[in-house]
């Protein structure tokens, strides 16, 4: 066995360790540095060993519980065109320092390819490659073929560590599939267990030891009520999947009370750090707050599970989710009132991310929002959410908005006074974000933007579909204080207004009209 092939295997063997990694990338920087035209003796580094560097610090970061990390995954997942876009050393160095990370990444990664692609398993595997990366090496597979996995299940655990396996086809072997070690090369798994899909694959895991290596598990629910709750039933009574950090489970069919109850008080989701619900699920997570079974959970997502206040209300009350640091409710119906519980809950008050995008939320209670605890949040977003001019008011001058950073009121129709109550309230403390598109904008409104000396600490403005009128748009272009946006969106009414804006800020500007 080669020096080469020791360090790989080592890696295999201990895959949640970095150390194996990176005494690899010091080796690949001495022995295999990439070619390069008119190189200096000794050659150039390796950018797989950055490649494996960079990602590595990355997903420590990643996982520290802290609201950097939570900002981070924000603008990744949901809004990837900020994360250029935003000046992070002045804004928030951590978020900046996992930013830079994520880009050196990005730039490594297509370098280091046929490096990485040596030794890799040759013709059709059953699937196709993810060509991102994970920790500097293979991210995932997307597989639908069964009986050509197994075939190459060998030379595939042999090539790489384990990897995020998503079944996009119902798979066949399932029971096989595991006994020959898929559960010790899956990193992740994400099934869907419909009618035709992958219950064999997922029961026959569930119950082996090797379900320990899975770190993270997508499940879709079957439609049927006995599939359903067969499923939700076997994860309540897993004993091999301790090591389980992330869950994300679709459920459509009725859950039975008893069943919610079960899994909220299962071994199995104590010990999770991301958990998202969806359909007829989420009441487990409220039971799971209720009973103080969260102990470290940093990130909550029940979208589109047809909450109410009454459930907003339950989750701000619950002090078993002070760890929380992101919580999106998107697609609910929940108002003013469950809104403001959550805004003033001391026992989120260590929440950086909170998403209530597309809820009907009007109605926000002035003087809960006064009383809120300060600061801390650094994310927003109330994107077609129906706010009023009176909500606004409430939102910018509460104290919890103190630390904001990113701010989303797109499509809420507000009044053409909105934007001056904006800048009002915001005073000296701009977020860095600020999202505007689909409400309605005065002359009186930019005029108070572009008198705004603060507004120079904003990246990213977007004012589309605001009837931008060519007096405005001049005010904008000729700005000092926004002179160095990094982003605009405006829509203004006349050419003479748009060519103003294209010249003043070209490639930067997205110009509509």
């Amino acid at each position: 066995m080669t020096d080469r092939d020791a360090l790989l295997a080592a890696i295999r063997a201990h895959p949640d360790d970095d150390t194996p990694r990176l005494v690899f990338a010091d080796w690949l920087d001495e022995n295999e540095p990439d070619p390069k035209p008119r190189a200096k003796k000794g050659g150039a580094p390796s950018s797989w060993a950055a490649l494996i560097r960079a990602e590595c610090e990355l997903a420590r970061l990643e996982c520290d519980g802290t609201g950097a990390a939570a900002t981070y995954r924000f603008f990744t997942e949901k809004d990837d065109q900020a994360v250029r876009g935003v000046r992070w050393p002045r804004v928030d160095a951590e978020v900046g320092r996992r930013i830079e990370l994520k880009l050196l990444a990005d730039r490594t990664r297509g370098p280091s390819k046929t490096a990485r692609n040596r030794g890799r398993p040759k013709g059709y595997i059953g699937g196709s490659w993810d060509e991102g990366t994970h920790r500097g090496f293979m991210d995932g597979l997307h597989v639908g073929d069964g009986a050509r996995l197994l075939s190459n299940l060998p030379a595939l655990t042999a090539y790489c560590p384990p990897v995020s396996v998503t079944a996009f086809a119902p798979l066949t072997h399932g029971r096989e599939l595991v006994e020959a070690g898929l559960g010790r090369w899956c990193r992740e798994l994400v099934l869907h267990l419909g009618p035709d899909g992958h219950a064999e694959l997922f029961h026959a895991l569930r119950a082996h030891p090797d379900a320990a290596q899975l770190r993270a598990l997508t499940l879709g629910l079957p439609d049927d009520t006995a599939g359903a709750n067969r499923a939700l039933a076997a994860l309540a009574d897993s004993r091999h999947l301790s090591g389980l950090r992330a869950l994300t489970l679709t459920a459509r069919a009725p859950v039975p009370a008893e069943l919610v109850t079960r899994l909220a008080r299962s071994k199995l989701l104590r010990g999770l750090t991301r958990l998202h619900l969806s359909g007829t699920i989420a009441e487990v997570a409220l039971q799971m707050a209720d009973v103080g079974k969260a102990p470290v959970l940093c990130e909550l997502a029940l979208g589109e599970s047809n909450l109410t206040d009454d459930d907003a209300i339950r989750l701000a009350a619950a002090p078993g989710l002070t760890n929380l640091r992101f919580l999106d409710l998107q697609t609910n119906g929940i108002g003013g009132a469950g809104a403001s519980a959550l805004l003033a809950s001391p026992h989120l008050a260590n929440l950086a991310v909170l998403d209530i995008d597309d809820n009907a939320v009007r109605g926000l209670d002035a003087a809960a929002l006064a009383r809120a605890p300060a600061g801390g949040l650094r994310v927003l977003a109330f994107h077609g959410s129906r706010l009023t001019l009176r909500d606004v008011t409430a939102l910018v001058n509460s104290p919890r908005l103190a630390d904001l950073m990113y701010f989303d009121v797109d499509e809420n129709r507000l009044p053409a006074s909105a934007l001056e109550r904006l800048v009002r309230g915001f005073g000296d403390r701009p977020p860095a974000v600020l999202y505007f598109t689909g409400n309605n904008l005065s002359d009186g409104g930019v005029e108070a933007l572009t008198s705004w000396p603060a507004a120079a600490r904003i990246d990213r403005l977007h004012l589309m579909e605001c009837r931008m009128s060519t007096r405005a748009a001049k005010a904008i272009a000729g700005c000092p204080h926004l002179k160095g946006l990094t982003h605009l969106c405006a829509t203004p009414t006349h050419e003479a207004g748009r060519t103003a804006l294209r010249e003043r800020y070209g490639a930067r500007a997205s110009i509509t009209g």
